[in-house]
């Protein structure tokens, strides 16, 4: 369970920890193609493009240790809860963000799941309202339990609407 200074009333579940795994990959992928053109300059260019490498090779590598790092962190301040009238979702170690969305406002819940996230049995749920776009998504899921969350929010949403 997680807390927020921003809903400290809440208990906010935490995502899966294998989210950590799947982010450090995506900025694994990002950053070989910034080593690839630290190399490409080493091993092609004259001694001023030598020396560029040389620097763009130590940020690349200290760029990655601290993301690495940073992933981490991120992922184990990211959770969500779900009220009987909100869906909400928190972020953030540094600069917090809760992101709060009215279940009768909601118009739908995707569940998604590229390549990486399918592999690692992890899904990336949506719930869109007009006005909020993609702020209450949350990634790291397990299918069950997205879509058990996609079926309570959509009903919670539909009895909202009922009352209103």
């Amino acid at each position: 369970m997680i807390t927020s200074p921003l809903a400290p009333d809440t208990a906010f579940t935490r995502v899966d920890p294998k989210l950590v795994t799947i982010r450090r990959i995506h900025w694994l992928i990002n950053l070989a193609f910034l080593l690839a053109a630290a190399l490409l300059a080493i091993g092609l260019g004259d001694s001023g493009w030598r020396i560029t490498g040389y620097i763009g090779l130590a940020a690349t590598v200290a760029l990655g240790a601290w993301a690495m790092w940073l992933v981490g962190r991120q992922v184990s301040a990211y959770g969500y809860a779900m009220t009987d009238r909100e869906f909400l979702v928190c972020r953030g170690i540094m600069f917090r963000r809760v992101d709060i969305v009215p279940l009768g406002r909601i118009q739908s819940v995707n569940i998604d799941a590229g390549p990486l996230y399918a592999h690692y049995g992890l899904v990336k749920l949506s719930a869109d309202t007009a006005a909020m776009g993609d702020k209450g998504a949350v990634a790291g899921l397990k299918r069950e339990d997205a879509e058990r969350m996609r079926e309570a929010i959509l009903a919670r949403g539909v009895a909202h609407m009922e009352g209103v």
